[in-house]
């Protein structure tokens, strides 16, 4: 097999592809495990009913992973993204409410979202069928 500048730019192509893929995925990962370990840090303030605690630090994880969450529709299912949005919307209205198990309800379905994110992209026999 000859190599020439058409074949190098085709693999070259190739490769750059792989890799900001590789990238994406790995991003992704990080990311929806930071969300996970920054929900299970709000939940037991929600628990205990210390409302004040649990409205600030979910503010600070709306104002953090909002735009993450929105610009992972690039690579995601927007029905997902809408849905963890909405949980996220949900989740307030709970807490101005004082709900708690509605809001650790809310909480355990955002988890579900955030995690299924992942899974749902993963390569893997489960998904192609």
């Amino acid at each position: 097999m000859k190599l020439n500048i058409k074949n190098i730019s085709v693999y070259g192509l190739y490769s750059i592809l792989l890799v900001f893929t590789l990238i994406l995925f790995f991003n992704l990962k990080f990311s929806t495990n930071k969300m996970i370990k920054d929900l299970e840090i709000i939940t037991p303030y929600i628990k205990n009913e210390n409302w004040e605690t649990s409205k600030l630090l979910f503010h600070n994880f709306n104002k953090n992973y909002k735009n993450k969450l929105e610009n992972f529709s690039i690579i995601l299912n927007h029905k997902e993204i809408n849905e963890a949005l909405l949980s996220i919307t949900d989740i307030f209205t709970n807490i101005e409410l004082k709900n708690k198990e509605l809001c650790l309800n809310k909480i355990e379905n955002l988890k579900f979202h955030i995690t299924n994110f992942f899974q749902s992209q993963v390569p893997s026999i489960k998904n192609i069928l």
